[in-house]
Order: C-alpha cells, then structure tokens, then sequence
C-alpha cells in the first residue's frame, strides 16, 4: 500500500480496514441525479477512495440550486453540472476514475447506462426516472440505493435483486404522483445522502449489517431516525421473477 494511500484514507482506513479500502477502491459506482443528494453522494464516495465513479445528469445549474447543492458555487450558474462536478471531484482525489455522462434516463438508455456497475444511486427528484432505474438494476442483478426528500423528511432503500424488496415492491408505481417543485431544507438532503452512502460503504465492505428489507425514515423536525419493515411483493411485475 502506497503512502499515498495510506495518508489519504488514514482517518477511516483503521474502521474498514485494508480490505475494505481495497474493496472500496474496486467498486464501481453510478450516481444518477448530480443535484443536493448527487453532490453528497459523489464527494463521499471520492473522498473515501470509491475506486471507479460515474455521474449522470443533464441539467445546468441554476441559482436556486446552491442552497443545497454544494458542487457548485455562483460562478458556475449556467454551465452543465456534469462538467463541474467532474472537474471538482478530480480535483478532491486525482487518485480515482470519475467519468460524467451528459444525458437524461430513459427507456432507450438506461439499460445501458446502468450495465457493469457494482451500485448505482438513485438521487433523483422524479418518481418515473426512478421507476425507470430500479427496474433496469432488478433486470441487471445490479445494487441500487435509493435516496428521497423532501422538507425535513426523506427517506432510504436499499434494494438487492433477488434479496430485497425493489422500489415497485415499496412505492406502487401506478401510486406516486409527481409534485412541480420539491421543497427542501439542505440539512435533510445532507443526512439522506449520506446514510445512502453509509449503507453502501457496509454492503460493499461488510463492516457492519445494512439496513436490508427496511425502509429508513428521516424525521428531522423531530430530529428522529427509524425504519419500516418492508417485504417483497409476490405480485411485484418488476421483481417477482427475479
């Protein structure tokens, strides 16, 4: 092991172990959504060595996105997220591969764009692009980890294929009703994403027991956090076969 990389992951390395940073430094991750959850997500995971990292968004930023979306600063209102974000996570560890893709999921692409990742994060803000993804990770045999907010609330599934409830399993898809606009405070979006990451750096390392076949509850007015059993449907037209 380099100086280098011990120096760098020095302050967690002794809780996951050598292993378990090799293991980090090994998975390949895609983050789809690089806006509040996405930019947590993503400086996560390049700061703890997450070895192989893409990101997929199409937006531009936009001013009414800095007050939760700490990728980007003023000075980058207008420019394409994906080429902002890629150029400061490379700046934050140059050791890692960090790869954007400029493109909006679909039914034509996101077979493809999920295909030979290890996890793939769900940091959107629209319920038919998730839909979309939990569908694509069910029919890969890919992780997904999936991350919601909205005011002080929000919310966590992980969804193993074959192991867990999907997505559909939990929040019907003929069920969910898009909103305009979402509100929500950037402490909320900072604890989601980072108990999103939290449960990855346990599925992929093994240090600790994910919160598999449960629903993780952010309560942050009351500044509570608790889960939800949830169980996969047998009716399920996403998973049921799997």
């Amino acid at each position: 092991m380099s100086i280098e990389f011990s120096e760098r992951y020095s302050r967690h390395i002794q809780i996951i172990g050598v292993e378990g940073q090799k293991k980090l430094k090994n998975c390949k991750v895609l983050i789809v959504g690089v806006g509040g959850l996405g930019s947590i997500v993503s400086l996560h995971l390049a700061s703890l060595g997450f070895g192989y990292i893409t990101l997929v968004d199409f937006e531009k930023v936009e001013i009414s996105n800095l007050n939760r979306q700490v990728l980007y600063t003023t000075n980058d209102i207008g420019k394409v997220k994906i080429n902002v974000a890629v150029k400061r996570l490379r700046e934050l560890n140059p050791e890692i591969h960090i790869d954007g893709v400029v493109e909006k999921v679909s039914e034509e692409n996101v077979y493809n764009l999920v295909k030979g990742y290890d996890v793939v994060f769900d940091c959107l803000d629209n319920w038919k692009t998730r839909f979309l993804l939990n569908k694509a990770c069910i029919n890969r045999k890919i992780i997904l980890i999936h991350g919601g907010v909205e005011g002080f609330y929000g919310q966590v599934l992980d969804v193993i294929p074959g192991k867990t409830p999907c997505l559909n399993c939990v929040f019907s898809s003929d069920r969910m009703v898009e909103r305009r606009q979402i509100q929500v405070l950037a402490p909320t979006v900072f604890t989601v994403a980072s108990i999103q990451v939290m449960e990855c750096i346990k599925i992929i390392t093994g240090i600790s027991k994910p919160m598999l076949n449960k629903l993780i509850i952010v309560d942050l007015r009351d500044n509570k956090i608790y889960t939800i059993d949830v169980s996969r449907r047998k009716d399920c037209e996403v998973c049921s076969r799997i």
